[in-house]
């Protein structure tokens, strides 16, 4: 292992355990996005996590993620989307 290169990332169990989200909602500044994953199973709605990224950060996000639904949909069909996911929530 190269100490300059590899990095050991220690997981809790609370958080290996995962944390399913059925919505999010993203803010953002000038400085930093904030991502919220929420768990919405009415009559209420938990927060599971809350992210806070600098704007580099979030636009390697997303890109990341672009890809990946790229993959998905070659391997699985078009994912639909049944609400507008480009509401905007500032």
């Amino acid at each position: 292992m190269d100490p300059k290169t590899d990095i050991q990332i220690f997981v809790s169990d609370e958080v290996a355990k995962g944390f399913y989200a059925t919505t999010s909602a993203v803010y953002h500044s000038q400085n930093e996005f904030l991502i919220e994953f929420i768990s919405n199973f009415p009559p209420k709605a938990i927060m599971g996590s809350r992210s806070i990224l600098s704007p580099t950060h979030a636009k390697n996000l997303l890109a990341i993620l672009q890809h990946n639904v790229e993959l998905y949909e070659k391997n699985n069909g078009p994912i639909p989307t049944p609400h507008n996911p480009k509401q905007e929530m500032n």
